[in-house]
């Protein structure tokens, strides 16, 4: 026969009533009761109620919330409160609403159904106007080059701009370690980007890299030194390649950046003869070096330091030398599969999704 909590309780008031001590109450009980005795803790406790004047050997009323605190009311209170602030806390619900915390995850997981997610980084909120000129590039690179030769899909010369620091930090997920079943986690020392970086202009077609320019003597990219330092060296890489026909067949990408959309630059491409593709506002991730070769080389150069950007350029042309020429070939591919993607999601960001 098992005692229940009650039964126990009058047994150790009945040794209190014999004068027993605690400690003799609790070994008579564990001499007959065996392993179904209550704790010597127990019967400390009790016996305190007991000299208090306690009379009564049921638990008392625990104070709380009702267990109807999930009502219709207080469902319909939450889902107003989060509608009013998506990012109000469950402490400030159950404060608001007047039930426990426990009730808030009832009513927000079980019954409408609802998760906290973080914010989602993206380069801009774009209007209705900027998605559909997303779409309707993303429509004229499928239509020209999903089925067009191999010629014509080798005739895009692409490039950009970007910033190479003497000394950037790894990311958390490129300092993994394998580390044995119970092994510690390795330790970091956090550290921070260094101030010393160079920019530098990149442009690549299907055959690898066309040219890299460093940009000296000023802080930002002007449509003067575009014209004048930058693009002429791309187009002697070119002609060095087909002295033949030079830039002729070739269609330049770059994004609309002002030093690349400027009345200057336009002019210089028409003087030229340098007919360019389109690219809609607010669109790295439909840009070849920002979704691809940049992060590549900015990988590579991760955790490394430099003392100059003599040293720096070196290593970024290692990085790119190191990318084998069948991912350059390959790069349309990956190219219209970002703009399938970006016309499902009717012209909207897709990455991370």
């Amino acid at each position: 026969m098992e005692l229940n909590r009650e039964q126990n309780r009058l047994l150790i008031w009945y040794c209190h009533k014999r004068k027993l001590t605690a400690l003799e109450t609790h070994a008579e009980l564990l001499a007959t009761l065996e392993a179904q005795a209550p704790s010597y803790a127990t019967v400390t406790r009790w016996y305190r109620e007991f000299q208090a004047g306690r009379t009564s050997f049921s638990d008392d009323p625990r104070p709380g919330r009702p267990p109807t605190a999930v009502t219709e009311e207080n469902i319909a209170a939450v889902q107003e409160l989060i509608h009013q602030d998506p990012r109000i806390t469950t402490d400030m619900l159950a404060m608001n609403v007047g039930i426990g915390s426990a009730a808030v995850d009832t009513i927000l997981h079980d019954h409408l159904r609802v998760r906290k997610l973080c914010a989602r980084w993206i380069p801009h909120i774009l209007t209705d106007a900027q998605k559909q000129a997303r779409m309707e590039f993303c429509q004229f690179l499928i239509d020209r080059y999903e089925h067009g030769s191999h010629q014509r899909r080798s005739e895009v010369i692409t490039g950009d701009e970007t910033f190479l620091y003497h000394f950037d930090v790894e990311t958390k997920r490129s300092s993994a370690e394998w580390v044995p079943e119970g092994g510690q986690r390795p330790l970091k020392a956090r550290r921070s980007r260094s101030q010393g970086k160079r920019m530098f202009a990149i442009f690549f077609d299907s055959q690898g890299v066309v040219a890299m320019v460093k940009l000296e003597g000023q802080a930002t990219v002007t449509a003067r030194w575009y014209t004048e330092e930058c693009l002429p060296v791309v187009i002697d890489s070119v002609t060095q390649r087909a002295p033949r026909t030079g830039m002729r067949g070739w269609k330049l990408h770059h994004d609309n950046a002002p030093a690349h959309t400027a009345a200057a630059t336009r002019a210089f491409l028409d003087q030229e003869g340098i007919s360019t593709l389109p690219h809609p506002a607010y669109s790295p991730d439909l840009a070849p070096c920002d979704f691809w070769l940049f992060p590549k080389i900015k990988k590579s150069l991760r955790g490394r330091r430099f003392q100059s950007d003599e040293e720096l350029e070196q290593a970024a042309k290692e990085a790119i030398d190191g990318i084998p020429i069948e991912d350059f070939q390959g790069l349309m591919n990956k190219w219209l599969g970002r703009a399938h993607k970006c016309l499902q999601f009717r012209g909207a960001y897709f990455e991370g999704l």
